[in-house]
């Protein structure tokens, strides 16, 4: 959604809650659009590395998220994707940043 296809081992992290004596998925980060490409770094689903709907949602119930769930979190990642200029002009990314980058993200949906 993004156009960031460098999602290799190392940029996926975990925290430890000693509270709680449990794991969690850490927080999103190194997720700039670095290309146009749908070929990821890792497999996504059952049809391997292509970012598509489908192949995301191949795995859902592999994650204990049902289908109907995994798509409403998929329309809201979208959502909120489409919005990105807005967000980076509030965080003050420059205008020619942002112009460069409108080449390289995907606007279209992965459908």
């Amino acid at each position: 959604m993004i156009g960031n296809t460098d999602d290799h081992t190392r940029n996926h992290g975990f925290l430890y809650h000693f509270d709680r004596q449990q794991w969690s998925l850490a927080p999103a980060f190194d997720v700039l659009p670095i290309n146009n490409s749908r070929q990821h770094g890792l497999g996504l689903g059952d049809a391997g590395r292509y970012a598509t709907i489908e192949n995301l949602m191949s795995q859902s119930l592999r994650f204990n998220i049902k289908p109907f769930k995994a798509k409403r979190i998929i329309n809201q990642v979208s959502e909120l994707v489409i919005q990105w200029p807005e967000y980076f002009v509030a965080n003050g990314v420059s205008e020619n940043d942002i112009e460069i980058l409108k080449g390289i993200v995907p606007i279209q949906n992965l459908g």
